[in-house]
């Protein structure tokens, strides 16, 4: 059982409306989420802000806590999200085949096990950068485990709902790129998503062990 690539869609009962959560899969594997709701806008923001990278790092909805003072929105994310995983779940039968007759099979030759160098070269530990946002500094804090990141939060003086996407958007690519390289600024949100991709940047330079 193995997740498909494509964007998945899918919708759920939260606070005081519809909760809408696309899933897109990219390798296998949860790459980004996006929404649309009928929600109260300061619980769904409260609860979105905990949960997204909650089932990222999950890489499913199955098993999250709900966010204290957020419950019914959490609930609606976290069914909206898990039904949309659901579509994109593929089983895979395997079909008997005749076992062939035993032959002589040589000793193997021992390959020598090559422990892999991280591409990036990050530096494990916890990291903190900071950028100029829309309405001031966004400070972001990554943690890479094994030379990869593998989480981040972030504390920031934008509170408008521009930030939330740009977070959203930004935080999933830089995941699945392992870099800011090439990531894009979302639409609507350019200051916002300049000031995050610069917090990384920083972060990710002390990671690598260059000075800022």
């Amino acid at each position: 059982m193995f997740y498909k690539d494509g964007s998945y869609t899918a919708k759920a009962q939260g606070f005081q409306g519809l909760v809408t959560v696309t899933v897109t899969i990219k390798e296998g594997n949860i790459t980004e989420l996006t929404y649309e709701h009928e929600d109260t806008p300061a619980y769904f923001k409260k609860a979105w802000k905990v949960l997204y990278p909650a089932i990222l790092e999950k890489q499913s909805a199955k098993g999250i806590d709900t966010v204290s003072g957020a419950t019914y929105s959490s609930e609606g994310i976290l069914n909206a999200a898990d039904k949309a995983i659901e579509k994109s779940i593929t089983k895979v039968s395997v079909t008997p085949t005749a076992t062939p007759p035993p032959t002589v099979t040589p000793t193997p030759t021992v390959t020598p096990t090559i422990t892999p160098t991280p591409q990036d070269g990050y530096r494990d530990g916890t990291y903190t950068g900071s950028g100029d946002g829309f309405n001031g500094i966004t400070t972001v804090v990554i943690t890479v485990e094994n030379g990869k990141i593998v989480s981040a939060v972030y504390e920031t003086e934008d509170d408008e709902e521009e930030f939330y996407m740009a977070w959203s958007s930004i935080y999933a690519q830089i995941l699945g790129n392992q870099s800011v390289d090439e990531i894009d600024t979302v639409s609507g949100a350019t200051f916002s998503s300049e000031g995050l991709i610069e917090a990384f940047q920083n972060a990710l330079n002390q990671a690598k062990g260059e000075t800022q």
